[in-house]
């Protein structure tokens, strides 16, 4: 993978971040109400569809000043409507943000029904994952000096994935015997990950 599409999933993946989880912990009662939740999460997906010129989904935000963030329902579709990337919940508890000097850190954050599907559709000789990351905004420019200066910083102690699944799939190819691998349509489920101090630099 080159450098360049590393840095513009580096950069969703920071935007994306910066925008559930960098709310201060003085408006968390404001995000007590369903009403605030349900605005909120409509804002969130306007913005992130705009943004990422793909259609993002979030069913529902909670805010609570002791327990962190809860989201449900996230969804990443492709081209073709179908789920490129979810999670059915994300459950996340900040104990440091310091967003003048880029740094989040999270005492636990916990990941369940993470969907991966990856692949070529009929048709297309560009699979759905590159379409993603080409439609992404450029990364900073050689003169942004606070992207030099202050490179983004995540720490999470525990990160835990459950009920995950991954697919691979590809359309073009022709279907093998019902005897043989199936190459065309790979999935690999019920995957379930516990690491232990995480981190990453954006560096």
């Amino acid at each position: 993978m080159s450098k360049s599409i590393k840095k513009k999933i580096w950069h969703f993946t920071l935007n994306l971040l910066l925008v559930l989880l960098a709310i201060p912990p003085s408006l968390t009662l404001l995000f007590t109400s369903p009403m605030v939740q349900t605005i909120s999460a409509k804002l969130i997906t306007h913005v992130l569809s705009k943004k990422l010129h793909h259609q993002f989904e979030i069913e529902r935000i909670q805010f609570k000043l002791f327990s962190g963030i809860s989201i449900e329902g996230l969804k990443l579709r492709d081209e073709h409507g179908n789920v490129l990337m979810g999670a059915k919940k994300l459950t996340a508890l900040p104990v440091f943000a310091d967003i003048i000097h880029n740094k989040l850190v999270f005492n636990t954050v916990t990941l369940d029904g993470i969907v991966f599907n990856m692949g070529y559709y009929q048709g297309d000789s560009v699979m759905n994952l590159n379409r993603f990351i080409a439609s992404l905004p450029g990364t900073n420019t050689p003169g942004d000096s606070i992207a030099q200066s202050n490179p983004f910083k995540i720490f999470i102690r525990n990160l835990r994935l459950t009920n995950s699944h991954f697919r691979l799939f590809n359309e073009e190819t022709m279907k093998p015997p019902s005897n043989s691998m199936d190459y065309s349509n790979i999935v690999v489920d019920s995957i379930n990950l516990s690491i232990r101090n995480f981190s990453v630099t954006d560096d």
